[in-house]
């Protein structure tokens, strides 16, 4: 609904009546119009459904525009794929983790700092394609923290375990050979 701001029926008419005031009210009643009207067009454009520059929102759901439909055609589009955006829970997330990885993991939640650790148990397996998973479904404030348990002798860089063969042992002393403590 346009909000329409009459000056001269917004005071009382015994001001409106002098003659120096009646001047200046008419002078930027039409101003205050056109203000109202801009400020009408920006709120309808905050929402999908009275836009008409679809093309922001198209942008923003990752839409390529497409000229040759109409904006009632264009405005249907983008709230088809904002009703198809799934919520992340701690459902989905498991269900993201299992289509990702598998079921070798403990998910530890500490949602009070606005994290997650992933806790996953099979070394043979690769992160990569979880880690993507995970960003792409999580909001953006959340931290996620991937651990990978592995055995003692091994160590997992970039995504390549590498085994290690010795142990290096140092002491922290001055006096070399001893044995630490």
């Amino acid at each position: 609904m346009e909000i329409k701001s009459k000056l001269k029926t917004d005071i009382p008419q015994k001001f409106y009546n002098i003659k120096q005031i009646k001047d200046i009210i008419d002078a930027i009643q039409p101003e205050i119009d056109r203000t109202n009207a801009y400020l009408y067009k920006l709120r309808s454009d905050l929402h999908i459904s009275t836009t008409t520059i679809i093309e922001r929102f198209e942008r923003d759901y990752g839409i390529t525009p497409d000229e040759s439909k109409t904006l009632e055609e264009r405005i249907a589009a983008v709230l088809e794929k904002k009703n198809n955006k799934i919520v992340f829970t701690e459902q989905r997330l498991n269900q993201v983790i299992i289509d990702s990885y598998g079921s070798d993991y403990t998910l530890v939640e500490d949602w009070a700092n606005y994290a997650f650790r992933i806790i996953l148990d099979d070394p043979e397996k690769s992160i990569v394609q979880l880690k993507r998973a995970i960003e792409k479904s999580k909001p953006a404030h959340l931290y996620a923290l991937l651990a990978l348990l592995m055995g003692v002798d091994n160590i997992k860089i970039n995504d390549q375990t590498i085994i290690i063969s010795e142990l290096v042992r140092r002491c922290g002393t001055f006096n070399t050979g001893v044995n630490p403590l």
